[in-house]
Parts: structure tokens; sequence; C-alpha cells
């Protein structure tokens, strides 16, 4: 009884030192100041999650992306590039990724982005997204929500550069806009 006790008692305390830190109330504090309009605390509340919490996704992205709305664009990369090691196929990890560099005027770097969040989905889904006639599209981009990230940010660099009437045509043939 006593060799089992110490076993417990040892394995828990293993898995205390395993366990990573949680960012949790931090990043609570950020969304509640970002609600509020206070955007620096919550820069600072996302900061201080991703310090709590280097290895958790979540903060970095957290981070990384209130960093990108108050400007801190290198902070931005630096956190972005974070998550992204550690959550390489984590499709919304890359989806912000991709958004981000569309920010900064990296279109080419988004479109390979892009490429990689395609890739994620089966050749059945990836077909479908890309040679379907357009009354299927609405359903497919309900039923796989990362394609209609695809083709809001596809949209957004061509609008970025200046080709209105090809993002219109891309609206128009996935069913985002009506004719």
């Amino acid at each position: 009884a006593v060799a089992t006790v110490l076993m417990l008692v040892q394995t828990g305390a293993a898995q205390d030192r395993a366990a990573p830190p949680r960012p949790s109330g931090h990043l609570e504090r950020a969304q509640a100041a970002f609600g509020a309009g206070r955007y620096a605390e919550a820069l600072e509340e996302s900061r201080r999650a991703a310090d709590a919490a280097p290895t958790s996704v979540r903060a970095l992205t957290a981070r990384a992306g209130m960093a990108e709305f108050m400007g801190e664009f290198e902070e931005a990369r630096t956190f972005y590039g974070k998550a992204s090691a550690l959550a390489p196929n984590d499709p919304q990890v890359i989806y912000r990724t991709a958004s981000y560099a569309v920010r900064v005027g990296e279109y080419d770097r988004a479109l390979g982005l892009l490429d990689r969040l395609l890739a994620l989905h089966p050749s059945s889904v990836r077909w479908l997204f890309r040679w379907a006639p357009g009354f299927l599209q609405p359903w497919l981009l309900r039923e796989h929500p990362s394609l209609d990230h695809i083709v809001q940010i596809e949209i957004d660099i061509l609008t970025e550069k200046g080709d209105l009437e090809r993002a219109r045509k891309l609206a128009r043939g996935y069913r985002i806009v009506r004719s």
C-alpha cells in the first residue's frame, strides 16, 4: 500500500512537472480588454499568456494576433512563426499566418500557406474545391470552413493588388456574392 501511494505521488509530481503552464487567465483578460477597447492592455495580457505558456499554440497565436492588430509586425511575425513551428499543420495557425502575410504585402508567402492549408484536405475535397460547379461551392465551403478562408484570402490578395475584376469573378465563382 505504501509503495502504491509513493508511486501515485511520484506520478502526480511528474505530471505536474510535465504539464505546461496554462495561459487561460491571461487570455481571458486579454479578450475582455480587447472587447472593452483597451487594446494596449489586451496586448500586454496576450504577451503575459505567451510568456507563461511558451508551448501553447493558442497563447502564441493570441500574442501574434494582438501584436498584428497593434501594428507590432515584427513581434507578430515572430509569434506566428513560433506557433507554426509547434503546430505546422494546424489549419487555424496556417490561416492566421497567411492573413498576416497578406496584411504585410507578402502575397507569394500567403499563397504558399494557402496551398498548405488546401493540402490538409483529402484529394476529393481539393478536387471539388477547384473544379466543382458553382452551385456546389456554398455547400463545400460550409462543410470545410478552411476552404472559405482560402477563398477570402485569395480575394484579399487580388483586391490588394488592384485586380478587382478577378476578385469579383472569384467571389461569384464560389457563390460568396451573387451576380
